[in-house]
């Protein structure tokens, strides 16, 4: 199978590094948990502005943007998959110099896979459609919406940031990699 992932919240989780971030250039306490632009800026935590300089800066810059973990679990399945002969290509709303920091990353982490980068509002459907994958994987709903009736299988990794979105019966909510790995599996 063609598998796409996205990067943030999929391969890296930069909920903790962003919380550092904003304690960092605003001294504003957030739970990495509650990171998420509705709740942070809805709830007047920072400001749309704030926000917007803060994305910038965990994402862009080397500063920060070379600080961010990776998801549990991840290498180890990214590897399963591709020794079970799927192929895997990483599909990021980064550009520019937040591609090469993705990239960079993926050279920290170990991990040999394609990435593509759309530039953030652009849809992946366009580079989707180009790989013909057959299943995408992506934290942000949105993202997976505009997939909805073009890739045939769709997955929200869910955190505690979009856990209360209520799914289409199109996207499979899943927890973890081995959650993925497993659902995968039962695709074959």
């Amino acid at each position: 199978m063609n598998i796409g992932l996205d990067f943030d919240g999929v391969i890296t989780d930069c909920s903790i590094l962003k919380a550092e971030v904003a304690e960092r250039m605003f001294g504003i306490i957030i739970q990495p948990e509650n990171f998420k632009k509705e709740f942070v800026i809805g709830k007047n935590i920072l400001t749309l502005s704030q926000y917007v300089q803060l994305q910038k800066e965990v994402y862009d810059s080397r500063e920060f943007g070379l600080l961010a973990k990776m998801v549990s679990g991840t290498k180890e399945y990214i590897e399963r998959l591709q020794d079970e002969n799927h192929i895997i290509s990483i599909i990021t709303s980064r550009s520019n110099e937040g591609l090469e920091i993705t990239k960079t990353l993926l050279q920290k982490f170990k991990i040999d896979v394609p990435v593509y980068g759309v530039t953030y509002p652009e849809s992946k459907l366009r580079k989707a459609q180009e790989l013909q994958l057959d299943v995408f994987i992506d934290d942000d709903y949105e993202k997976l919406e505009d997939l909805i009736g073009v890739i045939p299988h769709l997955f929200l990794f869910s955190w505690t940031y979009n856990i209360h979105i209520s799914l289409p019966q199109e996207i499979v909510r899943t927890f973890s990699w081995e959650d993925f790995y497993k659902k995968i599996q039962s695709l074959r």
